[in-house]
């Protein structure tokens, strides 16, 4: 399940670990996480990653040419676990834009351990979505709604 921050809250993670679904949902920058060294924004966190932490991947095709962002994925704990569930992997992921820099952040839950690059595919295959939906209001005359 992937989603955008305005709808990846503590509520919609839960319900998806009840129903046994991993996810990838953007979150704010403001964003609190626990880690074994402790509680830290999502800001907080990248600020602390090393320099040349991350790799830079192709994310897909945009008007002006091929998309590239520099990514960095840290193992986060969980705080949504239903209860009798199993913990899982969780992680944030961060995506620095290679020019202006800007920082995004994703909260991502798996049963079982993952890839940056799995993760990845994941949160681009929102976009896309996001793509289509835009697409299909223009071509049926509904930009404002």
């Amino acid at each position: 399940m992937t989603s955008s921050e305005v709808y990846g809250g503590r509520e919609l993670r839960r319900h998806a670990r009840a129903l046994g679904l991993d996810y990838a949902v953007a979150v704010r920058a403001d964003h609190r996480l626990t880690t074994p060294a402790g509680r830290f924004t999502a800001t907080e966190l990248a600020a602390r990653l090393p320099r040349r932490t991350g790799m830079r991947m192709r994310t897909g095709h945009g008007l002006k040419g091929d998309r590239h962002y520099d990514w960095a994925m840290i193992d986060v704990l969980a705080h949504d676990t239903p209860e009798d569930a199993e913990p899982g992997h969780s992680y944030l992921l961060i995506r620095r834009h290679r020019y202006t820099r800007e920082l995004s952040f994703y909260r991502c839950h798996s049963a079982t351990a993952t890839t940056m690059a799995t993760l990845v595919d994941v949160v681009c295959c929102r976009w896309k979505i996001e793509e289509d939906f835009q697409a299909g209001k223009s071509a049926c005359g509904l930009e404002g709604c």
